[in-house]
């Protein structure tokens, strides 16, 4: 499961416990269901189409491994979009694996 960023967290954490009437009742885990499928869409609209302005690709190290080229952060990928965002300096980047396909 995708870590939650702690402004997210805390929104959700309210939302959980909010005293709306019984239409509005979600359980932690319909909410957790719900911040990852916000999660997902918001990812696939951002993440889901190249930017030929951006010129940086990721450093594929093998076996969903990548490297960031601007801050040398290596994390494991398992996203399949062509853009991603570096963990550590949330850079946008191409996806070499997206790349190696077109």
């Amino acid at each position: 499961m995708k870590e939650l960023t702690p402004d997210l967290s805390e929104v959700l954490d309210m939302l959980a416990f909010m005293e709306l009437g019984p239409e509005f009742q979600l359980t932690l885990d319909e909410i957790h269901a719900l911040s990852e499928r916000l999660i997902f869409e918001g990812e696939r609209d951002e993440l889901s189409r190249p930017i030929s302005e951006i010129k940086e690709v990721a450093s594929d190290l093998g076996e969903n491994w990548l490297i960031c080229p601007l801050c040398q952060e290596a994390w494991r990928n398992q996203l399949t979009y062509p853009m991603l965002f570096c963990p550590k300096c949330s850079a946008k980047i191409h996806n070499p694996a997206f790349t190696a396909r077109e």
